[in-house]
């Protein structure tokens, strides 16, 4: 396979539309903050958060999945 024909495994593929605008902002934020702070922790911290996030989107169904049980949970009254 040639190099320009393997797809990178992009974490932005596997966001919604909002999910990425979100993340653009806390990113930015959080860059900027860091210039203040002197840190780039909150960045990595951000990226990694939103990584898992990408990362369950990945799967089929999970999602969904999770959704679904929340709602049964909060219809029994188990959370609000």
């Amino acid at each position: 396979m040639k190099k320009n024909q393997i797809k990178k495994n992009n974490m932005l593929d596997h966001l919604t539309a909002e999910e990425k605008e979100q993340f653009l902002n806390e990113l930015l934020l959080f860059i900027k903050n860091c210039k203040i702070n002197n840190s780039y922790e909150s960045v990595m911290e951000c990226i990694e958060r939103w990584e898992d996030i990408a990362e369950m989107n990945s799967i089929p169904g999970f999602k969904e999945n999770v959704w679904k049980r929340f709602n049964c949970l909060k219809s029994a009254g188990k959370v609000y």
